[in-house]
This record gives structure tokens, C-alpha cells and sequence, in this order.
């Protein structure tokens, strides 16, 4: 996996969606995404921060 898919899946679960989508969006095992979701935890939540911060997100979720 690159660090520009590993990015995506970041942003992706940022934005609330569940690992199936995003597995399923970028062609890559369900694990994978578990595994990143796992490593990355701040990284993700800072990333929804920054989305909120911008007006991407309304708060949901959370």
C-alpha cells in the first residue's frame, strides 16, 4: 500500500465511513483498513478535527 492510499483510508475514516466502504472503494482487503485504523489513531483523529475546523464535517461523526 503507498502512503497515498494509506492517506485516502485516513481521510476516509475521518470522514465517517466504515471500513467495508473504504476496502471496498480502493480495492484492498477489509483487513488492511483495520490494520491502518488501528495504527492510526491520532492521525485520524486529528484529520476529522481538520475537517470540522474547514466545514466538511457537522459534527456527526463522531
Amino acid at each position: 500500500m503507498s502512503n497515498e492510499q494509506k492517506f485516502e483510508i485516513i481521510k476516509a475514516l475521518a470522514y465517517g465511513r466504515t471500513a467495508e466502504e473504504i476496502a471496498s472503494a480502493e480495492d484492498i482487503a477489509f483487513q488492511d483498513v483495520m490494520d491502518v485504523q488501528m495504527q492510526n489513531g491520532t492521525a485520524i483523529a486529528n484529520e476529522r478535527a481538520a475537517l470540522k475546523e474547514g466545514g466538511f464535517l457537522d459534527g456527526n461523526a463522531d
